[in-house]
């Protein structure tokens, strides 16, 4: 992940996350709506590991709050999964560009 940072040190969070290739690009084409799909034009193994860490985010006390608030809203648990992955690339990308110290209390009351 810090290579990922260090490389788009300038780039908005959203810039960040499109690079993993965690972000929903949609297939819409005309008047039809389509389905949103992961575009998966980051590394295979950044986003694997990311995948990785929200199950074992999923479990914890402090995003067991997130991810259940994901799957109330009618995602699947893969979706509701790559959700909370998003969600922590956020919040590391933030971390690293203010050298701040994470605070589970913030993460609680987001």
């Amino acid at each position: 992940m810090l290579r990922l940072f260090t490389r788009a040190e300038n780039a908005s969070a959203d810039a960040i996350v499109a690079l993993t290739g965690l972000d929903p690009r949609p297939m819409d084409s005309g008047q039809r709506t389509g389905i949103r799909r992961l575009s998966k034009r980051g590394d295979t193994e950044t986003r694997r590991l990311l995948y990785n860490a929200g199950m074992a985010g999923a479990k914890t006390d402090t995003w067991r709050c997130i991810y259940e608030r994901e799957r109330a809203k009618g995602l699947s648990a893969t979706a509701a999964l790559m959700a909370l992955a998003r969600r922590l690339v956020r919040i590391a990308y933030s971390l690293f560009k203010s050298g701040g110290q994470f605070d589970r209390n913030r993460v609680m009351m987001a």
